[in-house]
């Protein structure tokens, strides 16, 4: 799945592109990415709009149009944005052309993504994305917020990075990532960790999506699929699908944590 990293990399890159272009027409070509609207409707709604303002809040990537509407897109776990100059596209659930010969396709070859359209007066009721955690590279995340939302949770530690009502966009992938850059086992409880451990993983939090935005960023795009990113990203995560602690080259551990493979050492992690 697609996490805040990866799709922050694909906004900022792909902002430029579409920012200020004009919607010619849309096309759904499968169903199932419908939450809250109609194929026809959101066709119609979309046809003629332009496109003002792209950005991301978690795991949505928001598409804000003249009027004030915003196309919100969700990748769920094998979502992809893609934009090309063709129509033939594999497992495309919904295509935009642009005024400029540009095609987004919006690939989902399970058929999980989802898409909503929000009207401006319903904005900010609909469920969507007002219910989300703080932003972790926002301001507004902070060490003082991190710790009461710990101290608050009878989850694990895991569990509670990977809540979207807590901290908006951390996934199993950078969970794993910024536990093992802690040194703090996933499955320890959220409220048992001392103070110089909430401030090392309050630091790794921000690091550790920094480091892999800007990765993302560096990294060969090929026509702003997120597949492009996947292997690449793997290969630079220190344990999240690996075998090998890279530190002292014991074997990594696996274990279901809020129903997720985690991987981490035990020698590593405390």
């Amino acid at each position: 799945m697609p996490e805040l990293p990866e799709i922050e990399a694909v906004c900022q890159s792909l902002a430029p592109c579409i920012e200020f272009k004009t919607i010619s027409s849309a096309h759904v070509n499968n169903l199932n990415c419908l939450q809250n609207i109609d194929s026809s409707t959101l066709e119609s709604s979309l046809s003629g709009k332009t496109i003002v303002q792209l950005s991301r809040r978690g795991k949505y990537l928001i598409f804000l149009l003249q009027d004030g509407s915003r196309l919100i897109m969700h990748f769920a776990l094998t979502g992809e944005l893609c934009v090309c100059n063709t129509d033939n596209v594999t497992s495309s659930m919904l295509t935009i052309k642009l005024c400029d010969g540009a095609i987004i396709h919006l690939i989902d070859y399970r058929t999980f993504a989802n898409v909503w359209f929000i009207k401006p007066i319903a904005f900010g009721i609909t469920g969507v994305l007002d219910k989300l955690g703080s932003e972790p590279l926002s301001d507004g995340f902070t060490l003082k917020y991190l710790i009461k939302k710990c101290k608050l949770s009878t989850d694990t530690i895991k569990g509670l990075l990977m809540n979207q009502h807590v901290v908006a966009g951390i996934g199993n992938c950078y969970a794993d990532e910024i536990l093992y850059s802690s040194a703090i086992l996933p499955d320890r409880k959220a409220d048992s960790l001392n103070d110089n451990e909430y401030l090392l993983l309050f630091n790794n939090i921000k690091t550790v999506l920094s480091e892999f935005i800007e990765f993302c960023l560096s990294s060969s795009m090929h026509e702003f699929r997120f597949s492009s990113f996947e292997e690449a990203v793997r290969h630079k995560c220190l344990v999240h699908a690996h075998t090998i602690c890279p530190v002292c080259m014991s074997p990594l551990h696996t274990k279901k944590i809020s129903g997720r493979n985690s991987y981490f050492c035990q020698n590593c992690q405390r």
